[in-house]
């Protein structure tokens, strides 16, 4: 099972993935979603293979699959 949870921060859309491998991914999306609202900007994002992207992060501390994950709602782009 893969949690996943998104949040806005700024002008970024982030998203944070819990893995089974117990590591959690934070994303980056503006540019991914930027592109699906833009046909250039898709075409530039697909040719230029930006859809292999690497997380912002990773912590890699849990020593198993969480069951749990959420952004915290009164301090912006924290869990």
């Amino acid at each position: 099972m893969i949690l996943f949870q998104t949040t806005q921060h700024g002008d970024k859309s982030l998203a944070a993935s819990w893995s089974d491998k117990g590591k959690v991914h934070v994303w980056d999306l503006s540019q991914p979603l930027h592109a699906v609202n833009d046909p250039m900007v898709m075409s530039t994002y697909t040719k230029n293979e930006e859809s292999a992207m690497q997380p912002l992060f990773t912590f890699s501390g849990h020593q198993a699959e969480g069951f749990a994950l959420d952004w915290s709602k009164t301090m912006s782009g924290k869990f």
